[in-house]
């Protein structure tokens, strides 16, 4: 389905089933003040030689732009028809400034971006923070309306704009609706009736989901009442020679770092659950997978990479969507057995080499370089028991930043389980590798 103009200055266009299973997953605790899988990417800026620090006007005037460029961030969902809903602002009314006011927040009087992150509620649109004493951006959007990787996109252009000083004046008024983008089942050429293939696989999920119930998963506190409390996240970042050390091990191990590390993190996860109730486990990475217990490294790294090859084959993956995510949203509305505990599992999503997306210094309309990024972390709200661990390089580093839900998990067992990952690298690597925590160089022998 494409964007249609309704009346007016008004577009619509149906949610897909994506974008429909996505909405429904985030609002599961939406009256606890939480959006699940809700996205935040922080920016640690540096202004060069004398260049002064943004200015409110100056920060305006780039978000502004940006919206116009990129008008999905002031679509909304209409949940009478479950559109997506687009209206144009006018030049002469206030509909662009009342959007600017409650979407650019200057924030005084917070220490950072993690102490601002963890306070953040839902809002309806996206939002962009620029914290005066930390000099650091958060993005924060919706899951249903962008991933990881487009958030970093939202991150450069943003910054590309502020550096050139770009003036409100500049906007083109009136344009922007040629660039609302497409779901992502019409830019796939997802058909709307799901093929024989389709549905065999989805079939083949059905049976690898249930035949790995209860699956295995992390220690908690509290019981199946617990609600979730603050967000929360820590990192683990290797440093730049380690890094290096990985990808090369990776390489001559004929596997990829982001099967290397799920390998890990199966491993790390297993390790308190070795018995044979847990003989068979599932791992959720997007694509659903299932290891047998008591394989190792290399094994586990085979049979991943086997399992991801035959779940995606390059020219027909996406054409599988609607079918998996069908099953999906049905089994959202399942009530599972009163038995079952909730699970607890580690998510590892990559986002690999964030200079790909995000440049590491901008420039003035003149070429000279106004500020530089120092230091990005990416994070999302997680409300579930387990929790989210996200895999990406910037300036040389590979980070691990794992997000969680303070109800269910301390500081100091994130940290553990983080540490475990390493090692289950190192060994399965066979490499002693080095990691640095706010400036500090921390290693740990091999045993």
């Amino acid at each position: 389905m494409n964007w249609a103009q309704v009346s007016d200055g008004e577009w619509c266009v149906p949610l897909d089933r994506f974008e429909g299973f996505m909405v429904k997953l985030g609002a599961c605790h939406k009256s606890l003040d939480h959006e699940n899988y809700a996205i935040y990417l922080k920016a640690e800026i540096r202004m060069l030689d004398s260049c002064p620090s943004p200015t409110p006007k100056s920060l305006r005037a780039a978000w502004a732009q940006l919206r116009f460029e990129c008008p999905d961030l002031a679509t909304w969902i209409d949940s009478n028809t479950n559109e997506k809903v687009y209206n144009v602002p006018s030049r002469q009314g206030i509909e662009l400034q009342e959007w600017l006011d409650s979407t650019l927040v200057v924030v005084k009087g917070v220490r950072d971006a993690g102490e601002l992150m963890r306070n953040l509620k839902p809002q309806a649109f996206p939002t962009m923070h620029y914290l005066s004493q930390s000099s650091e951006f958060v993005f924060r959007c919706s899951h249903w309306r962008i991933d990881g990787i487009g958030a970093h996109m939202m991150m450069d252009r943003f910054c590309t704009l502020l550096a050139k000083s770009i003036d409100m004046d500049q906007i083109l008024w009136g344009e922007e609706t040629k660039k609302l983008s497409p779901s992502v089942e019409t830019a796939a050429g997802v058909p709307l009736e799901a093929d024989a293939a389709a549905l065999h696989m989805a079939q083949e999920t059905l049976g690898k989901l249930m035949s790995t119930v209860p699956p295995a998963g992390l220690c908690y506190k509290g019981n199946d009442e617990t609600r979730p409390r603050q967000m929360s996240h820590h990192n683990l970042s290797f440093t730049p020679s380690s890094t290096s050390k990985i990808v090369n091990a990776c390489k001559e191990h004929g596997t990829t770092v982001t099967v290397a590390l799920q390998a890990a993190t199966m491993l790390a996860q297993a390790e308190p659950y070795n018995d044979a109730q847990n003989a068979v486990n599932l791992y959720s990475n997007n694509i659903y997978v299932a290891v047998p217990r008591g394989l190792n490294f290399a094994q586990i790294t085979v049979s991943l990479s086997e399992q991801y090859k035959k779940a995606l084959p390059s020219a027909t993956g996406l054409h599988h969507l609607r079918a998996q995510l069908e099953l999906l949203d049905s089994m959202a509305l399942m009530t599972p057995p009163q038995e079952l505990p909730p699970g607890s599992h580690i998510h590892l999503s990559s986002l690999g080499v964030i200079e790909n997306y995000v440049r590491r210094s901008y420039s003035d309309q003149y070429g000279q370089a106004t500020f530089e990024i120092d230091d990005l972390g990416f994070s999302v709200d997680w409300c579930e028991r387990g929790f989210s661990v996200h895999l990406y390089t910037w300036r040389g580093c590979m980070k691990l930043t794992a997000s969680f839900n303070d109800a269910y998990h301390e500081d100091v067992f994130v940290q553990q389980v983080l540490d475990d990952i390493k090692k289950e690298l190192e060994n399965g690597l066979d490499l002693k590798l080095e990691t640095q925590h706010q400036g500090a160089v921390q290693s740990e022998p091999l045993e």
